[in-house]
């Protein structure tokens, strides 16, 4: 295995935990009941589909065209995580698809761009681990 594939590896194992941590660490100042632990195993239960179903076939597209700059890497993170958090609530819904009306889409609307920045945040941290030239 070279240097390059181990950290393309690493980088999709570690990203996708990054929010959790990060989440934990803020509320930790707030002194809540819940340990960092609990935040980095939701983000496990909800990044690594998203990095194994949609992350790895976006990066091996970006591979063919060598388009794999910051901004780029960025911005699909921030969708892939808005995406995230729309099928996190489908799922979590008691009423199924059938919540997917105008209204509920209006409750989202404010936490969309904070699970995109959440998103954005492991993009950055995948593409600096996995594209940016190291020793």
């Amino acid at each position: 295995m070279t240097v390059r594939t181990f950290r393309i590896i690493f980088a999709f194992l570690l990203a996708p935990l990054v929010p959790g941590f990060l989440l934990g660490l803020l509320d930790q100042s707030a002194r809540s009941p819940v340990g960092i632990a609990w935040y980095v195993q939701l983000a496990a239960i909800v990044g690594y589909p998203v990095a194994i179903g949609l992350g790895i076939p976006l990066y091996a597209h970006l591979s063919e065209g060598h388009k794999q700059s910051g901004p780029v890497v960025v911005a699909i993170g921030a969708c892939l995580g808005a995406l995230a958090m729309l099928v996190v609530v489908l799922v979590s819904s008691p009423f199924g698809l059938v919540a997917l009306n105008f209204s509920t889409f209006l409750s989202l609307a404010p936490l969309l761009p904070i699970a995109a920045l959440w998103g954005a945040i492991s993009g950055f941290i995948f593409w600096m681990i996995a594209t940016l030239p190291g020793r």
